[in-house]
């Protein structure tokens, strides 16, 4: 999935039940709350602000030289994977 712009997903919350790649043309910050399933994949170089909460079952991997900000008290199970560029954590959950 690519989006351009911080609307792009809508107002509301995001239920991913399948794998998903999330790929951006520009910089992105995002406000929506989060369901993943199975495997959100951040990739690209545009760097990534996730406001919302993320939950569910599935993880969280990021690739890419990217920045990922994570700013929401997340409680998704699968874990998380790192391979390229920053993660930043603004909560300590």
């Amino acid at each position: 999935m690519i989006l351009g712009n911080d609307t792009a997903l809508g107002s509301g919350e995001v239920k991913l039940e399948k794998k998903v790649s999330l790929n951006s043309t520009i910089p992105l910050k995002l406000a929506n709350t989060v369901w993943i399933n199975e495997d959100l994949n951040v990739v690209g170089d545009h760097d990534l602000t996730l406001d919302g909460v993320i939950s569910g079952p599935g993880s969280l991997s990021k690739f890419g030289m990217n920045h990922l900000m994570l700013n929401a008290a997340n409680n998704y199970s699968g874990g998380t994977f790192f391979d390229d560029g920053i993660i930043l954590l603004s909560n300590d959950t």
